[in-house]
């Protein structure tokens, strides 16, 4: 797991400046239409810099993202949160803000702090599109943004995720489903094929090894996935993606 680092405000600012001028009603003093209605290219560049910010890394699973519909902004605190949710159990501080405070909504040019949740800075993080369905609007504690949450998280080599802190957000967001754990566990088989030599730069031997590695799976767990992912070009691209767990 990473820790994702929100100090980088002042790049999001005008675009977030954008978006509230055009939601602010200056006669009512209030804001209009507050969603993403009419305001796509300028939200695309808010998730391409927030995939940016996270190093490509999906802000769960630490899939490779994509700067498409494949990837989705996540509100740490639900956009539609449950009844009982509790605001408290967000407010973690981040490196020079507070998180948000939901209940204010600045008038536009202010400051970033505390927008409202939906669009606040501090509250969207980029994610691929299964993780977001997973977890939904299941509370959560924000774990990644714990300063040493790598050390908090282990895995092993059957691709199982494990975390004495974190369980209830390794099971709220799904992370020890079947299709993480496959894909983790051929990445760590692939690091143990290849001992201290690094991943395979050419992209067809790699894929060749993913396929050798998945074969060899089947045999032994007879799990069609497997069988699947030798004939099938795209659940080997998107195994690629996990590679994060060669050295994790």
């Amino acid at each position: 797991m990473e820790f994702i680092n929100k100090c980088n405000q002042i790049l999001f600012f005008p675009y977030y400046l954008s978006f509230e001028n055009l939601k602010w009603d200056i006669i009512s003093m209030q804001y209009i239409d507050y969603t993403y209605s009419k305001f796509s290219p300028t939200k695309q560049i808010i998730r391409n810099l927030l995939i940016d910010e996270q190093k490509e890394k999906c802000c769960y699973c630490l899939k490779i993202l994509e700067k498409n519909n494949s990837t989705t902004l996540e509100h740490i605190y639900p956009q539609n949160p449950n009844a009982s949710s509790s605001l408290a159990t967000y407010s973690i501080m981040c490196i020079d803000n507070r998180v948000f405070d939901y209940s204010v909504q600045n008038i536009p040019s202010s400051n970033l702090d505390n927008l409202p949740h939906d669009i606040s800075y501090y509250n969207l993080l980029a994610c691929c599109s299964k993780c977001n369905g997973e977890r939904g609007n299941k509370d959560i504690i924000p774990f990644i943004f714990d300063s040493i949450v790598k050390t908090k998280f282990l895995y092993d080599d059957q691709g199982n995720i494990f975390s004495s802190q974190y369980f209830n957000e390794i099971v709220s967001i799904g992370l020890a489903g079947d299709y993480y754990k496959r894909n983790r566990k051929i990445w760590r088989q692939l690091k143990n094929n290849v001992g201290n030599n690094p991943i395979p730069t050419d992209i067809n031997t790699l894929k060749n090894e993913i396929r050798t590695i998945a074969s060899a799976l089947y045999l032994v767990e007879s799990d069609p996935y497997y069988l699947d992912l030798i004939t099938d070009e795209d659940k080997v691209k998107d195994t690629i993606k996990y590679k994060y767990f060669f050295d994790n």
